[in-house]
Formats: C-alpha cells, sequence, structure tokens
C-alpha cells in the first residue's frame, strides 16, 4: 500500500487534481519477482550495474547505475518531463523535474534521493516518467533540480512524512 496521494501539494500542477482519483494500491508482484540481495550493490542478473536506494516516492524504490557508460535509471526518484505542465508532459518535452510531486510521500527523502543520482554525474539518463536525455543536458539538468530542489512550503507529507514499515503505511500525517 502506498499513503494517499497529496492533492494540496504546492506544485502539484494539474496531477495534483487527478491524483484524488488514483488507488492507493500497486500491482501485487509478490511470487512473480523476486527481492535485490541488501547486501550487495551487484544485482543479480545484471552485471556492471550497482543498485542505489532511492526512496521518498515509492516504498523500497531503487535506481540502476552503469558506471561504464555512466547510464542511470531513475525510476520515479524524478522525472525527465515536467510533471507541473500538461502540454510538456503530453508532448514529453525533456526536462529534469521532480517526479509526480502529489505522489512523494518523504519530501526530505526524495530531495536527498536527487543529490544521491546527481552525485553520480550520469550522462544517460532514463526515468518512469519522460523521454531518454543523453548528454550535459541529462548531467546539468539532474545536477541543477539536486542544487536548486523545489522543496515544498505546503502540503500534507511535506512537515512530517508517512513512516512507511514491511507491511505498508505505518503512520499517515493528518490531512490539510
Amino acid at each position: 500500500m502506498y499513503p494517499p496521494a497529496d492533492p494540496t501539494v504546492e506544485r502539484g500542477g494539474s496531477l495534483a487534481f487527478v491524483s484524488r482519483f488514483f488507488p492507493p494500491q500497486s500491482f501485487q508482484l509478490t511470487g512473480v519477482v523476486q527481492a535485490l540481495p541488501t547486501t550487495d550493490s551487484d544485482p543479480p542478473f545484471l552485471p556492471d550495474w550497482q543498485v542505489v536506494h532511492v526512496p521518498g516516492h515509492a516504498p523500497g524504490q531503487i535506481a540502476l547505475f552503469r558506471e561504464k557508460d555512466r547510464t542511470l535509471l531513475g525510476a520515479d526518484a524524478f522525472a525527465t518531463a515536467n510533471h507541473e505542465s500538461v502540454p510538456s508532459l503530453l508532448m514529453q518535452v525533456p526536462c529534469i523535474s521532480v517526479a509526480g510531486a502529489p505522489f512523494n510521500y518523504n519530501w526530505t527523502q526524495v530531495r536527498e534521493s536527487v543529490e544521491k543520482l546527481a552525485a553520480l554525474r550520469p550522462e544517460n539518463i532514463g526515468c518512469g516518467h519522460g523521454p531518454v536525455m543523453k548528454g550535459v543536458e541529462a548531467t546539468e539538468g539532474l545536477s541543477a533540480l539536486a542544487r536548486e530542489f523545489p522543496m515544498p512550503t505546503r502540503g500534507r507529507y511535506v512537515q512530517q512524512p508517512a513512516r512507511l514499515d514491511d507491511n505498508g503505511v505505518e503512520f499517515m500525517p493528518r490531512p490539510p
């Protein structure tokens, strides 16, 4: 179970409005996928890739980074399309930005995850939302997002995050 979306988050754009209608549960993949080892940064069946834990948006979220060609699969730690603009999102205009603001349940962790990924200096980026980005535009765009992270000043999870455990949502702050 995910924490409920936050339609009140600052700069949530039109996604904040429609987030009210999204179900809080994800696909149940138990029995279909295997957990990655938590003590090894080299995931099985993915030679040369390292696992990077990037919490804040989705429980257990990871990114994958390959040093030899500086490729980052960033999951939903950030996006490569502007989620605050419907036209930009629909047209998939390349732009490094915060991913799905209404769905971020721990803003401090989201910012720290972006900073961690920016420190890798990736040159090729693929994310859960948006087009693939390459070169200086990708590297500098992620660095700029980390440096100037737009921490919201209002929203359900801004002052106090939701807390999760192995069973799902353990604590929810009150809605505004």
